[in-house]
């Protein structure tokens, strides 16, 4: 989609994953860049969860190919510069959000950055107030920031982002999407699932609309905003 000599940070190409005889996705293929973002948008059940967890090598496609940094095994080093924001949380519920962040800081092995490190990615998402609440205490809005913090720890390249305005006030957006414009400057490639497409107008390079989990259309937007979108036929092949 996009025509950037930037280096390539993610790439699916014809990647299918069938559950069974279920298609969530079928013949996906597109590239990401270094800076760039990406927005997956449909409807319920057309394979933008699935698509993201196949990026992040948490699940194995049926077919096709997946690399990440041109690799397509998920390395140590591959899954440390991969920050995924998922619809589970990964925080333990009796920890507090601080706890949780030092005990992953430890698993990073951030050494001296730790506590500098998590001091940060609290301020960046908003998190500071309730840093000492336990998890199980959080509202749905804190519990996403707490999640995105943890995400950023590691301060990776390719963030992968499921869902990450669902929940939040209007303020909380304005801020999640101000930190979106701020990683693209930084160079930081960014993969976006969301049924709320309106907010990622002015900030994402391009869309890729599933239906089914098949591609059926794909547009620029911060780079042409007033593109036609274009639609694709449909595979004819494989039901879901």
């Amino acid at each position: 989609m996009s025509g950037t000599s930037e280096p390539r940070v993610l790439a699916f190409e014809r990647v299918c994953k069938l559950f069974g005889e279920t298609v969530a996705l079928w013949q996906v293929s597109f590239t990401l860049h270094r800076g760039e973002l990406m927005a997956i948008t449909g409807g319920n059940g057309s394979g933008k969860s699935t698509l993201l967890r196949v990026a992040a090598f948490l699940l194995k496609p049926t077919s096709g190919t997946v690399s990440a940094f041109e690799e397509t095994r998920p390395t140590p080093a591959v899954k440390r510069r991969i920050g995924l924001l998922g619809h589970a949380s990964f925080l333990y519920e009796d920890l507090s959000v601080e706890e949780n962040l030092k005990f992953y800081a430890a698993l990073y092995a951030l050494g001296r950055e730790a506590e500098e490190r998590v001091a940060r990615v609290l301020a960046e998402v908003g998190a500071e107030d309730f840093r000492h609440r336990p998890v199980r205490a959080l509202s749905h809005g804190m519990r996403k920031k707490a999640s995105l913090a943890r995400a950023l720890l590691a301060d990776p390249d390719l963030l992968l982002l499921d869902e990450p305005f669902s929940g939040l006030d209007r303020e909380s957006i304005e801020r999640v999407r101000a930190l979106m414009r701020q990683w693209r400057e930084r160079g930081k490639a960014l993969l976006v699932t969301t049924h709320q497409a309106e907010f990622l107008e002015g900030i994402a390079d391009g869309e890729i609309v599933l239906d089914r989990g098949r591609v059926v259309a794909r547009r620029r937007l911060a780079l042409s905003p007033s593109a036609e979108i274009a639609t694709l036929a449909p595979s004819p092949t494989a039901d879901v």
